[in-house]
């Protein structure tokens, strides 16, 4: 406990007037999750913590950390998954704020959030299964209303984070848990390649000397990981990532997602429009989140670039658009063109991307 006060005293309160990321976790992985936002605050980015952001002897501190999902500066939520955040109400809450009402208003649309292992998950229908059968047998143990009360509160939680947002199972790309003997890359660099430049406002001038973590603190930011790569992705979320199975491998990147580049972030809005320079191709299978939000998330793989207009071809039909400003391949306000085309969940689209026409040029499949 000592040590993870140590890191808890290191990390700093986060500016909510400049963009910011949003950390959604349950208490019981906290010292994963205070290790990680200590280590990303090192490199410069802007994290809102519940510790150092809430005064929790308000009656108010859950609608606080509610509104700070809402607020427009707050770009994306890093939800960190495991078997008791699945069954965590606040939680729950903290994820259905980034697509409520006044978010939407705010943000034009929806908070994306990325999902990030706490422990190996793995296929995340089994995932839930297995968690579900531990409850079983624990409340079955001890056979008490109390309980069983617990038991059916907790499966009802799952319930609904399964059917909201991950009803599509492993097609959600997620940052695997970071002691993953089977990812490849580096844990913290899958992490910040999606926060991405708008959110690294601090510069190495303006971080603390914190000097050496404690060993248990050294330990926790240790181990490279990588994102799961495990089919399409379908957030409305940008941010919550989600990349097509189908599409080329994302290549590394230069510039803004670099762990190694520091220094003060470009102020929102100021994304380089730098389009790709290739002909890129996929396919994608419009899911529920893109025909509910009038989005297409083609994936990682796909990335034309931040925040670059282009054009989207089908049946002749000319829309003139801009690449989403945080998620790669993905492009919004789309009801005009799904309709005109009737285009419906379950469609397959041929995704061909033009980079001397800046043009999408899109082919229903079935």
């Amino acid at each position: 406990m000592e040590d993870l006060n140590y890191i808890l005293s290191q990390i700093k309160s986060c500016d909510t007037r400049k963009p910011y990321a949003f950390v959604s976790y349950s208490s019981q992985d906290r010292e994963t999750v205070w290790a990680d936002v200590y280590r990303l605050q090192q490199d410069g980015y802007n994290i809102w913590l519940d510790e150092k952001n809430l005064d929790k002897t308000k009656n108010s501190w859950r609608d606080d950390a509610l509104n700070a999902v809402r607020k427009r500066h707050c770009k994306i939520v890093l939800f960190y998954i495991s078997a008791s955040s699945l069954c965590s109400d606040p939680c729950l809450h903290e994820l259905r704020e980034t697509r409520s009402r006044e978010t939407v208003t705010f943000h034009r649309g929806e908070v994306p959030f990325l999902a990030i292992e706490a422990e190996a998950i793995g296929d995340i229908t089994r995932f839930h299964d297995k968690v579900y059968q531990e409850l079983y047998d624990a409340a079955d143990a001890t056979e008490t209303e109390e309980d069983d009360r617990e038991f059916e509160r907790k499966v009802c939680i799952m319930r609904d984070f399964m059917e909201e947002f991950f009803q599509n199972s492993n097609e959600r790309v997620r940052v695997r848990w970071k002691k993953d003997s089977a990812r490849k890359g580096d844990y913290y660099e899958d992490i910040e390649r999606i926060l991405g430049e708008p959110l690294r406002i601090y510069g190495p001038e303006s971080m603390s000397a914190p000097g050496a973590l404690p060993k248990m603190a050294a330990a926790s930011l240790e181990n490279p990981v990588e994102v799961s790569a495990e089919k399409p992705a379908e957030v409305p979320a940008d941010v919550p990532a989600e990349e097509s199975a189908k599409a080329p491998a994302e290549k590394p990147e230069e510039g803004p997602a670099k762990k190694t580049r520091r220094g003060p972030a470009r102020k929102t809005g100021s994304v380089p429009a730098t389009a790709a320079t290739e002909e890129l191709h996929t396919r994608k299978t419009l899911g529920t989140t893109d025909i509910k939000y009038s989005i297409c998330t083609f994936g990682a793989g796909f990335n034309i670039g931040v925040g670059v207009p282009v054009t989207l071809v089908i049946d002749g039909k000319r829309y003139e658009r801009k690449m989403h400003n945080l998620a790669k391949g993905r492009v919004d306000s789309l009801k005009q063109l799904y309709t005109e085309n009737g285009l419906k969940l379950g469609d397959v689209l041929d995704a061909r991307y033009s980079p001397e026409e800046h043009t999408i040029y899109l082919t229903k499949v079935n």
